[in-house]
């Protein structure tokens, strides 16, 4: 039996005043596939606030070795590439020459930096590093916050990694520890606040927190970051670049977000169930169902109580996922060229900022799909 970590701290400000907000019973672990849905593992997603800041965090934890079993997301498409491009373009106007990566084990971003950085060395950790180059340093387990033992790094980088750790002060306290002073951090992350807000799933087992520009700036700037420069790669996603310019740790003010935060979340619960009644409804009396993605976002359309009598299954581009089941759902996945010969299927596709990329696959395949958003 796996056994919960409690939160106890809040992972912005670090005050233990925080207050049940809401509660999704039985929520899939894992946000990748299965191969036996008869072992899938679930448990209760129990979401706080805090009163002092107004974080939005999750209560419980599931332990990380066993969240990060295996792995689930090789960021495909053309909105992921233009993603790695336009951050290495951004890492490249600020990176030194000994660089350490936090995740990035499928060398994505390694690849676009190395024809625009000449680095000297190039650290990645990640439990499942896939390069081959013999430039790269591979550590294949999880980066510890409290063991810093790579001496001469002057930037540390991370893509999509930092809305995964349990304590991200731990995490930004050793940034400072490791670098001297004019080291950087450039990073990319989603905006999980902005996520939710806009009705979409921003937070889970694996987004445990509300991450926004004002929150990452108050941790950052708690433990001796200045920010350099910022852009938005879309309204979801930011890059960040920090340098650090004391070994002081300070107390920062920060402006208490517990009003907007909680309505945020209260309204995105509120929109779910009305976002999953109406699909009910227009879906009843289809025939040939299907649902795109075999990833969280369909195991939240579940959990909120999509009725899938009458879905085939479940359609995704990566070939990795098809032939598999989606965890804790027992839903099958399928290649999405299965729909090129039929005469008459629907397709709910609720994927966010990829929907529009997705539908214009999907009509290469067969115009004649019958769509619903």
């Amino acid at each position: 039996m796996t056994e919960m970590l409690d939160r106890i701290n809040c992972v912005i400000c670090s005050s233990s005043s925080m207050e049940p907000l809401v509660s999704f019973k039985s929520y899939p672990m894992f946000m990748g596939i299965s191969k036996n849905p008869s072992e899938d593992l679930s448990f209760d997603q129990d979401w706080s606030i805090c009163s002092e800041c107004g974080c939005v965090q999750l209560k419980k934890l599931v332990p990380l070795e066993k969240l990060y079993e295996r792995g689930h997301n090789p960021s495909i498409g053309s909105t992921w590439d233009k993603h790695h491009r336009d951050f290495a373009d951004f890492i490249s106007k600020y990176s030194g020459t000994s660089m350490l990566e936090l995740g990035g084990g499928n060398c994505v971003l390694f690849d676009n930096l190395k024809t625009l950085v000449d680095f000297d060395s190039y650290v990645i950790y990640d439990k499942r590093c896939q390069g081959q180059d013999p430039r790269l340093v591979k550590k294949d387990k999880f980066y510890e916050p409290f063991v810093v033992d790579d001496v001469g790094i002057d930037t540390i980088i991370h893509s999509h990694t930092m809305e995964h750790f349990y304590d991200p002060r731990d995490f930004v306290k050793s940034f400072n520890d490791l670098l001297d002073v004019g080291g950087r951090v450039i990073l990319s992350v989603p905006n999980t606040k902005r996520l939710v807000n806009d009705k979409l799933n921003g937070v889970n087992f694996e987004h445990t927190y509300f991450l926004c520009m004002e929150y990452l700036n108050h941790i950052m700037s708690t433990f001796g970051f200045e920010l350099i420069e910022s852009a938005n790669f879309n309204e979801y996603n930011i890059f960040a670049c920090y340098e650090k310019k004391t070994k002081e740790v300070s107390d920062i003010d920060l402006v208490n977000q517990y009003r907007e935060n909680k309505k945020i979340m209260e309204d995105y619960v509120e929109s779910n169930l009305k976002d999953i009644e109406k699909y009910n409804e227009i879906l009843k009396d289809k025939k040939n169902k299907y649902l795109f993605g075999c990833h969280v976002t369909t195991q939240n359309l579940i959990k909120f109580g999509l009725d899938l009598d009458g879905v085939v299954g479940l359609l995704d581009n990566d070939p990795g996922k098809q032939n598999n089941f989606l965890y804790g759902t027992g839903m099958m996945t399928f290649s999405p060229e299965v729909l090129r010969e039929e005469k008459q299927a629907c397709v709910l596709v609720r994927m966010g900022i990829y929907t529009d990329e997705i539908v214009k696959g999907l009509k290469l395949i067969n115009d004649n799909l019958d769509i619903v958003l």
